[in-house]
């Protein structure tokens, strides 16, 4: 009974024990601080080789994108739902059915 409480919970500390992130590129870094020299990445995540850094800019939340080489691919603002003008909603809604 020991044997198999002390496996249990070795087993459910590696499942919840955090991965490595891959490290950002120093070109990802610098082409970050470049385009956005007012804000810090609070976070990112590797997506098929493109690195997608979410950051705080006047209160609202970005996503940039970049490639390994530092070129910028895109950015765009993560909105919430309650944002979205209910127009918007209906008309999605009714002709996306």
């Amino acid at each position: 009974m020991k044997k198999s409480i002390v496996i249990a919970f070795i087993f459910s500390f590696i499942l919840e024990y955090p991965q490595e992130k891959e490290l950002l590129p120093q070109a990802v870094e610098a082409a970050f601080k470049i385009n956005n020299p007012e804000s810090k990445c609070s976070n990112y995540r590797v997506d098929n080789n493109l690195y997608n850094l979410e950051f705080n800019f006047k209160g609202h939340l970005y996503t940039s994108v970049f490639n390994k080489m530092g070129d910028w691919i895109e950015t765009s603002e993560i909105i919430s739902d309650i944002d979205i003008p209910k127009q918007l909603t209906i008309y999605k809604n009714i002709h996306l059915l």
